[in-house]
């Protein structure tokens, strides 16, 4: 009988302890992680392992129990415990669906703030085109407007050029007349200085020619 209540009471408590760890587990499965959903998998599955093995040790012990009077209850309560299992099993079922319901919904949030992140990438790409391009065209304006003032600024300047042949022109002329009058000074002065000469000379001579007589 004691070796009978040994391994009834160890295999029981494995069984206990599995299953309040096993439905600690179940409580936080569908909420975990993708990173920590393995390794809650992995826990699950050895605690129901391992509530399985105590039920076949539990039923193996009972085997031992040489008491009829007692065995009727230890088979209910082995039939509790396999209907427990039962349904911890299909918890941890339910479980891991909700986990892969969580996990594509992540998933199809992730991949929405990615297509999200796309679209701003792109808005914001089209935003810079579109400021480049008045840049642009504001440059053109300006390069269009510089370049008319230059051509305005480039007539002005050919203008005072030809003003400037003009003045050089007209001085040249100036030039020559003055030097030309200059010219006719220096010749009339020289035939006013030949004719004087010629008077004087013949003054005198008709001095002479009176004075001889």
């Amino acid at each position: 009988m004691g070796d009978f209540e040994d391994m009834w009471l160890a295999a029981d408590s494995q069984y206990k302890v599995n299953v309040s760890e096993l439905q600690s587990i179940l409580k936080v499965l569908p909420s975990v992680s993708v990173s920590q959903s393995e390794d809650f998998q992995r826990q699950a599955r050895d605690c129901l392992g391992n509530i399985e093995q105590a039920l076949t040790d539990l039923t193996q012990s009972l085997r031992t129990n040489r008491s009829s009077t007692s065995n009727q209850q230890y088979r209910n309560q082995i039939n509790i415990y396999r209907k427990q299992y039962t349904s911890l099993t299909n918890s941890y079922r339910e479980s891991l669906q909700k986990l892969r319901n969580s996990t594509h919904s992540m998933h199809e949030r992730e991949e929405r703030n990615r297509l999200l992140q796309s679209h701003e990438i792109i808005d914001s790409t089209q935003s810079a085109l579109d400021r480049s391009k008045q840049v642009v065209a504001e440059t053109e304006e300006v390069a269009i407007d510089s370049s008319t003032k230059v051509n305005a600024q480039g007539q002005q300047l050919e203008n005072v050029l030809g003003d400037v042949h003009d003045i050089n022109d007209t001085s040249a002329r100036g030039r020559r007349i003055m030097m030309g009058m200059a010219r006719r000074m220096m010749t009339d002065r020289i035939i006013q200085s030949i004719i004087v000469i010629l008077e004087l000379g013949i003054i005198g001579g008709l001095l002479y020619w009176r004075f001889s007589r």
